[in-house]
């Protein structure tokens, strides 16, 4: 099922590019960077940049570039012109370093992924080993 991200919620850096808002937040365990529009419109969606697609954004050639970006300003519900794709590209490009630089998420809950049952002096103790 997909997960379903609420922008700004427990994002742990914002940016703004003109009318680009960009939040640093996590999805599942992954870093990611969420574009969405300053002023959020009904026809408006979010786009998620997830550290794990870096490299496919860095390769992108010009031509790429421009098919993607219009395709994020389609999906914001933004303006479908070439100052509002070259704002998306110069923010991705921007806040690409700042995505690299966000940690790993804490881990919030430790699990038992093992028990075993060790006898120390003749007793015999549970234990429990976590991730």
């Amino acid at each position: 099922m997909p997960e379903s991200i609420v922008v700004g919620l427990n994002c742990t850096e914002q940016r703004v590019k003109g009318d680009i808002l960009g939040t640093f937040q996590y999805v599942g365990s992954e870093p990611a960077l969420i574009l969405c529009p300053v002023r959020p419109k009904p026809s408006g969606g979010v786009h998620v940049i997830c550290e794990s697609a870096i490299p496919w954004y860095l390769n992108l050639t010009e031509p790429q570039w421009i098919l993607k970006t219009l395709a994020i300003a389609d999906t914001l519900g933004m303006d479908l012109t070439k100052h509002t794709t070259w704002r998306i590209r110069d923010a991705i490009l921007e806040w690409i370093p700042l995505l690299i630089a966000m940690p790993p998420k804490p881990n919030e809950l430790k699990r038992v992924v093992d028990e075993a049952i060790i006898s120390v002096n003749g007793r015999e103790n549970l234990a429990q080993r976590f991730e």
